[in-house]
């Protein structure tokens, strides 16, 4: 039994993580995130499926006072655990899209209205706040705080000087359910006019790439986060031209900008907030739009819709955007916006949990 004043819980991670994992393994973002933070903090991140103690990380356990609870994703698992601490300030860090009428909005509305104490939600992104803030006034839920503090960059990441880039190497590093089918259909229409292209794909590995992938594309796998760096530090291109799951932040926005690496994207989610303007954001194509709302419909549909809309009229527009952009003489250079750095998004941190915040 012991006293802390401040604890991290994460109930929903796949597999226990640690400063280790940075180092050896693959890891998601959010994973990655919490770790920065607690460390930064100095304070114990617990998680649900641990053993042993590494570092700042602590299997489950129990505490015999706790002044304030930071827990991840899951309000059900808050709730329990406010019942064990009463006394303590409840904190809810939401990552995932809240959509109204998801599966996941609707159980974190029934957790909170279990709760008879105010709970503060941390969202990662403007778009992001306002989304959890729809959803919860639509269930007229309104006693509970909601703020947003975004996500920050890794002190693990390092940049070269001198950017070496490699002509005509495009990468992906996300999950394959943010839009990899759709980038693999775009990226194998494009090399018709770009044969020199390559695509290399990589994943936290918490998802399996399971579809052919056509000429051009390369499967690293899983990769170590200075993997992921080296690769997006020599790429020309962050191909992520993704429609179909908007990003309640985005690390890999952030972590390409910040190597100088250039993301082509689409003004979803939180997109617009996090990358600089000298990337390319491009609108979603009418017609690519027009398929996927028909692909969703009716198999059928769908059918008819690749029959009649070839993917030359659905992704004749990337082509234009893409030879605009590495057709000029001299293009802008890409960067990092500040406020992203850890020691500024660490600041918030602190205020929040000291009660001494306002956004």
């Amino acid at each position: 039994m012991q006293h802390n004043k401040i604890v991290f819980f994460d109930p929903c991670c796949p597999e226990p993580y640690s400063q280790e994992s940075i180092k050896t393994g693959a890891i998601g973002g959010t994973e990655s995130t919490a770790l920065h933070i607690s460390n930064a903090l100095g304070v114990p991140l617990i998680q649900h499926n641990r053993t042993q103690v590494c570092g700042n990380c602590y299997p489950d356990m129990h505490f015999e006072q706790v002044d304030t609870l930071v827990v991840l994703r899951d309000a059900e698992k808050l709730y329990q655990l406010s019942l064990l601490y009463p006394k303590a300030k409840l904190f809810l860090w939401c990552h995932d899209l809240l959509y109204l009428g998801s599966d996941r909005a609707e159980k974190l509305v029934n957790a909170l209205c279990d709760f008879t104490q105010q709970v503060t939600i941390v969202a990662v992104s403007e778009f992001h706040r306002q989304q959890i803030e729809s959803t919860l006034a639509q269930a007229g839920l309104t006693q509970h705080s909601i703020i947003r503090i975004y996500n920050p960059l890794s002190p693990n990441i390092r940049k070269d000087r001198a950017k070496k880039t490699i002509n005509g190497k495009w990468v992906f590093f996300s999950s394959p359910h943010k839009g990899l089918e759709n980038a693999l259909d775009a990226f194998e229409y494009i090399r018709k006019k770009r044969p020199h292209v390559r695509l290399y794909i990589a994943n936290p590995g918490y998802q399996n790439v399971n579809t052919e992938l056509p000429e051009g594309v390369i499967n690293l796998g899983k990769l170590s986060p200075a993997e992921v760096y080296s690769h997006v530090q020599t790429a020309e291109l962050v191909f992520y031209p993704n429609f179909v799951y908007p990003e309640t932040f985005g690390i890999v926005f952030i972590e390409a900008n910040y190597l100088g690496t250039p993301v082509l994207t689409h003004p979803i989610g939180a997109a617009c907030e996090v990358l600089s303007q000298q990337n390319l954001n491009m609108r979603v194509p009418f017609l690519l739009r027009l398929v996927q709302s028909l692909q969703y419909r009716s198999e059928l549909l769908a059918k008819l819709a690749k029959f009649f809309i070839p993917n030359a009229w659905q992704y004749t527009e990337y082509n234009k955007v893409i030879g605009n952009y590495f057709d000029q003489p001299r293009r802008d250079l890409v960067s990092m916006q500040s406020k992203f750095e850890l020691k500024n998004i660490v600041s918030q941190w602190k205020r929040v949990l000291s009660g001494d915040f306002k956004q």
